[in-house]
This record gives C-alpha cells, sequence and structure tokens, in this order.
C-alpha cells in the first residue's frame, strides 16, 4: 500500500483528500503544518506529496525545498494552489514538484494525476 502525505492549510481539504485516497486503497496521513509533515517523514515511509502552496507560497516552497535537501528525499510531490496564490512557476521547479493542480480541481482528475505520477516514478 503507497502513503500519500497531504499537507494543506484547511481541515475541509485534508478530510476530503483521505475520504477520496481512501477509497483507492492509499494510506492516506494529513496535517496542517509544514513541521509536523517532515516530522511525520522522518519516521514514515512516504510515497507521494501533495503540498498546498497557500499564503506566501515562494516562502513555503523555498522552505520545503531546503529541508527535501538536507534530507536527501525522493518521492514526487503535487503542489495544489488557487488562482489567488502567488505560486511561480519558477520557485515550483526549484522545489522539484512533479505536478501542479489549481483548486478547485476533480477528484477524478487528482487520482488520475496520483497514479501517473506514482506509474512515472516507479512506485507500483
Amino acid at each position: 500500500m503507497k502513503t500519500i502525505l497531504i499537507f494543506d492549510r484547511y481541515p475541509n481539504m485534508l478530510k476530503a483528500f483521505d475520504r477520496f485516497l481512501s477509497q483507492e486503497n492509499y494510506r492516506v496521513i494529513t496535517t496542517d503544518t509544514l513541521d509536523e509533515a517532515f516530522g511525520i517523514i522522518d519516521v514514515v515511509r512516504v510515497d507521494l506529496m501533495i503540498m498546498d502552496t497557500g499564503k506566501n507560497s515562494e516562502e513555503l516552497i523555498l522552505k520545503t525545498e531546503k529541508i527535501i535537501r538536507e534530507k536527501n528525499l525522493a518521492f514526487p510531490i503535487l503542489l495544489t494552489a488557487t488562482y489567488s496564490d502567488t505560486l511561480t512557476e519558477k520557485a515550483a521547479k526549484e522545489l522539484g514538484a512533479a505536478y501542479i493542480i489549481l483548486k478547485p480541481f476533480d477528484p477524478k482528475d487528482m487520482k488520475r494525476i496520483i497514479r501517473e505520477l506514482i506509474k512515472k516514478n516507479n512506485l507500483i
């Protein structure tokens, strides 16, 4: 069973992710803080991370990039963003994001993208 770690600032999004991804037989771990996300990564093998960019997205992405490099992590990251976020494609590439999807998104599209990322990274 593949493990997906989800970091999102909104509790209702975390519940929605948990509900629809658990139905796809993924182990889903959710958190609303980046520090907790990286604490989880220290003790759990994560196959994919879904990360909401939120406010101050460039700052968040740079902090995440630094931690990922320090920990030598090698799992795909799927970023979620809204039109109003200040996410830049350059910052996302620096993080090594595998994909960016805009909110609101269709859960079917999200499931397809996750399957593709897992397959592409030979995680099946």
